[in-house]
């Protein structure tokens, strides 16, 4: 028996608790010839709604056009509506089923501060491939690839998600700070560093903050490079943070 039970967007919003967040910025954060492609990606949240930052956004992706498409073919599907499929017995688009689990948010760490960026939420997202289980090609991760090919107008469905309290920065004259991040893995303490930066423009007293920052190749994954306004690739400080840098590449 196959039901129709919906509109597609409506029902996965539903069962999520997401909402329809506008794209208002995406670009590529590496160069074009490096492999493992990065990106930042800006959404504008619903009004009156703000974070804290290393909050995180849960983005419901949406599968790859293609899969959906074959998938749909296989199961003489429209893709236009919501199916609830029940059998009692065996048939082959249980198998296929079992392959195709519900789709499910997946979290980023939000990579802005709302006391400079009130009103939207940056994103930064490393593209996630790996060898397909079939042997046959790569098969790219369903919440990178889907952010990876949003564009500027178009709309995610997200909704926002509170971290740990013990994973958020105290900005005091007393507590020392030291962080430790790898590529992407930067993305909180950009949101960190925009809080410091704001707090030592209007004369509060920090203690002393270091960040170490790993990437492959300073050419080619540096990521705050520009936003730090150096001419050098490597900043000797960002927002009263001392910075250090270690590259794969490099001795």
């Amino acid at each position: 028996m196959t039901e129709v039970i919906g509109g597609p967007l409506d029902a996965l919003a539903a069962r999520h608790g997401v909402t329809e967040l506008n794209v208002t910025e995406a670009r590529s954060l590496s160069e074009p010839s490096y492999p493992r492609v990065k990106r930042f990606v800006r959404v504008v949240l619903p009004p009156g709604q703000t974070y804290r930052t290393a909050d995180h956004l849960a983005v419901l992706p949406a599968n790859d056009p293609a899969l959906v498409e074959r998938a749909a073919k296989l199961l003489d599907a429209d893709l236009d509506t919501v199916l609830n499929i029940a059998s009692t017995r065996p048939r082959p688009d249980g198998f296929v089923l079992d392959l195709l689990p519900p789709i499910r948010p997946r979290t980023y760490s939000v990579s802005s501060s709302q006391s400079t960026a009130s009103g939207h939420v940056d994103l930064i997202v490393s593209l996630l491939e790996a060898p397909a289980r079939s042997g046959r090609g790569t098969h790219p991760g369903t919440g990178s690839r889907h952010l990876n090919t949003v564009r500027v107008g178009d709309v995610v469905l997200a909704r926002r998600q509170p971290c740990r309290e013990a994973f958020r920065i105290t900005h005091d004259d007393r507590t020392p700070v030291i962080v430790i991040a790898a590529g992407t893995g930067l993305a909180p303490f950009r949101g960190a560093i925009a809080d410091r930066l704001g707090l030592a423009e209007s004369g509060a007293r920090l203690a002393p903050a270091l960040c170490y920052f790993g990437c492959d190749a300073p050419d080619a994954d540096y990521l705050l490079a520009e936003e730090a306004g150096a001419k050098s690739s490597r900043p000797a400080s960002i927002g009263r943070m001392s910075w250090g840098t270690a590259a794969s590449s490099e001795p």
